[in-house]
């Protein structure tokens, strides 16, 4: 009776699991949008009190600092599916948009599948454990049924666990804002006399240094090409010394 029951698998029902009662569209809505902001502080305050009330969240959030404060950010927010498009609206009315874009998915095949599979996994778990509780059969028997309810019951948990990851898709959308702060205009300030001075005469400053180098580096070069001419003076002004010294005596 055990082999039996081994060799048959519960047989999958209509494509729903509850015997063609129809499903709902199971849809999953996400979004990327980028903004542009005068000051991220004040903005991310509003966004906080309006995910509040409508029931979402800041799931993840990136941040880059200049100057002691926020330049960028990238938020992933999670919100209602069904307040999705009031968060965008908001978005745009509070904030100027540069990109915007929205998609859909429809996961009904797939939700209907794992939940069939899920209910036809519970049946055969309870025909396993009523197997178990007769033990009517060898103790072969009894842990062949074992290793079939222990490979069941991890299909089942397989299962569960993906029909929570589709429920909370479905459930809760998924918008990743982008966020520039601008940057302010600054006017460029005509340099004071002082500053002028300042540079002049570093200028003359740096020009003598460079001047004086240069001719170093002349006199350096030159030096072996000097070397020869003196000497051969040197020997002529001794000699006529020594012919001068000689004619007086």
């Amino acid at each position: 009776e055990q082999g039996a029951l081994l060799a048959r698998r519960p047989e999958k029902q209509d494509d729903d699991g509850r015997g063609g009662q129809a499903t709902p569209p199971r849809l999953v809505r996400t979004g990327h949008i980028e903004v542009i902001v005068d000051d991220f502080e004040p903005f991310q305050r509003e966004l906080d009190v309006w995910l509040t009330a409508a029931g979402g969240h800041v799931a993840d959030a990136s941040l880059s600092h200049a100057d002691g404060s926020v330049g960028w950010g990238s938020l992933t927010l999670r919100v209602p599916s069904d307040r999705l498009d009031a968060l965008v609206g908001w978005t745009e009315e509070r904030v100027q948009v540069e990109n915007l874009a929205l998609q859909t998915t429809d996961v009904t095949a797939q939700w209907v599948d794992v939940d069939a599979r899920m209910e036809n996994g519970r049946r055969e778990e309870a025909r396993l454990q009523e197997l178990l509780v007769n033990r009517t059969g060898s103790l072969a028997d009894v842990l062949a049924v074992e290793r079939e309810l222990a490979r069941v019951r991890g299909e089942i948990e397989s299962s569960e666990g993906q029909l929570r990851v589709l429920r909370d898709q479905v459930g809760m959308s998924t918008l990743t804002l982008q966020v520039q702060v601008r940057t302010p205009y600054a006017a460029l300030l005509a340099p004071s006399f002082g500053d002028e001075a300042a540079n002049v005469f570093g200028g003359s400053v740096s020009a003598l240094v460079a001047t004086a180098r240069g001719t170093a580096l002349i006199a350096i070069a030159a030096t072996p090409w000097l070397a020869p001419p003196l000497l051969l003076l040197m020997a002529l002004l001794g000699l006529r010394r020594r012919r001068s010294a000689l004619s007086m005596g």
